[in-house]
């Protein structure tokens, strides 16, 4: 009943109801005591065509005047970022795997490392000759910010967590399962190096992207009570209980 209520309402952004954008009509309810008796022909069904059409492409020029106007205003606020040859930038940790106990102590920024070569206007090769390990050197520009470094030889920050002789540096790639382990949620993920490992849930924050994109994939998947996923639509079911007197 929502469901209907609500196609059968107008919206804002179209002017119009869902289901008379689709059907060209909106569901009439009214009890008759008797049927109109108005033939249908062929010529009905071309008027109901042609009024189709109409409503197709008004609603083509009312999405195409909003996205224009979302445009308008995102281009007003947003600015791009762009970085120079020899700029020194900060890096985010946020998808990298320390040697910290808990990520949740982990520095959100390390650095600074200079960049020595734009690829795209979206991304740049960083000088990370200061970390021990493997490491991807190309970053997209949202993981990185400027930062305030002016002359070479300062000390880096919370590099001492990324060195470590014995250990590959590795960085985490993706969320990939779930599961139930002793009253709490685990997520397995899977690592720069290909390697995989269970980690306790609470090692994320709430709005991780890799956390989000798993749930938004797998709706159906062990998630913590208390997260915060960008589906509207989930909602968990509390378990039947069942009282025998």
């Amino acid at each position: 009943m929502f469901e209907f209520c609500w196609n059968n309402s107008k919206h804002a952004a179209t002017g119009m109801a869902p289901f008379y954008a689709d059907q060209g009509y909106l569901p009439n309810f009214q009890i008759k005591n008797e049927e109109s008796g108005e033939p249908i022909t062929s010529q009905t069904a071309a008027n109901h065509t042609r009024k189709l059409n109409e409503i197709t492409q008004k609603l083509k020029s009312i999405m195409t005047l909003s996205n224009s106007t979302m445009n308008h205003y995102y281009d007003t606020n947003h600015k791009d970022i762009e970085f120079l040859v020899g700029d020194w930038v900060m890096l985010k940790t946020d998808h990298i795997r320390t040697l910290r106990p808990c990520k949740k102590l982990t520095e959100k920024f390390i650095g600074p490392f200079k960049v020595i070569e734009k690829i795209t206007n979206q991304t740049y090769r960083l000088d990370l000759k200061n970390l021990v390990g493997k490491i991807h050197d190309i970053f997209h520009v949202e993981k990185l910010e400027k930062s305030k470094k002016i002359q070479d030889g300062q000390q880096e920050y919370g590099i001492e967590w990324f060195v470590n002789d014995d250990e590959i540096f590795k960085y985490l790639i993706e969320v990939i399962d779930s599961r139930y382990s002793k009253d709490k949620i685990e997520y397995q993920v899977k690592y720069s190096d290909k390697s995989k490992e269970w980690v306790d849930s609470t090692e994320f924050d709430k709005n991780d992207i890799e956390i989000q994109a798993f749930h938004n994939r797998n709706p159906d998947k062990p998630y913590p009570s208390d997260r915060v996923l960008d589906r509207a639509s989930r909602t968990r079911q509390a378990p039947i209980r069942y009282d025998f007197q």
